[in-house]
């Protein structure tokens, strides 16, 4: 999950989105809008799931970027860069993959979630508080 200064919120994990030309500059043109919010899905990491004995605490436990992921993390910068979109706090789940990615694309702005160990079919909503800081307001898991 990550926040640009107008707020881009990474997280979690960054996501490729291939869009025409016009598509994509109303894209761009969004995000620069003061309050935008951008989800982003964690670069290509190879495989479906993490080993069942994953760590948090050790990525060589983990699915984690090949190659093509970091490359792709670097580009999602640099299209960032390019179209001008202003990033300030970065929120990333505590995946290696995730992290990895919004470092790589976004460089030391990465504030790591580690208490919201978010699991698939989960639902965490968080509320912003007026200092600007984001504290979870709730959790519900379907299963």
């Amino acid at each position: 999950m990550a926040l640009i200064r107008r707020s881009v919120w990474a997280a979690v994990a960054l996501c490729a989105v291939f869009v025409s030309g016009a598509q994509a500059e109303s894209v761009w043109d969004a995000m620069r809008a003061p309050g935008s919010v951008v989800v982003l899905r964690h670069s290509y990491a190879p495989g479906g799931f993490d080993p069942p004995d994953a760590r948090l605490e050790d990525c060589s436990s983990q699915r984690n970027l090949d190659e093509n992921g970091r490359a792709q993390a670097a580009r999602i910068g640099e299209a960032f860069r390019k179209n001008a979109i202003a990033v300030g706090k970065v929120l990333s789940s505590p995946r290696c993959r995730c992290l990895d990615t919004a470092r790589l694309a976004f460089g030391s702005v990465v504030t790591d979630l580690t208490g919201l160990n978010i699991r698939m079919g989960e639902f965490v909503v968080l509320r912003r508080a007026p200092d600007g800081t984001h504290a979870l307001a709730g959790q519900f898991y379907v299963e």
